[in-house]
């Protein structure tokens, strides 16, 4: 999910996931990613690389509550992934 748009379909990804965060209730793409890999069973752990101390605040801001996404968010990060 890093990285711009390279392409008109990826340029509507990135639309559609902006409207996931925004519906998932996330503040940012940050608490977003993190919340997604909590929502899978088999992840116990993300790395976050960041040469910037506020990033890595955040970073770590983001992951101190992490709960799962709602199944709604995750079935259209599905759909979105299967496109």
């Amino acid at each position: 999910m890093g990285g711009g748009p390279a392409d008109d379909s990826s340029k509507a990804k990135e639309a559609t996931l902006a409207e996931l965060i925004e519906a998932s209730g996330c503040r940012d793409a940050t608490e977003f990613n993190l919340r997604l890999a909590a929502s899978e069973p088999t992840i116990h752990t993300t790395i976050g690389g960041t040469a910037s101390l506020a990033h890595l605040e955040d970073y770590l801001k983001a992951g101190a509550n992490l709960t799962p996404l709602p199944v709604k968010i995750i079935q259209r990060v599905e759909q979105l992934q299967a496109r």
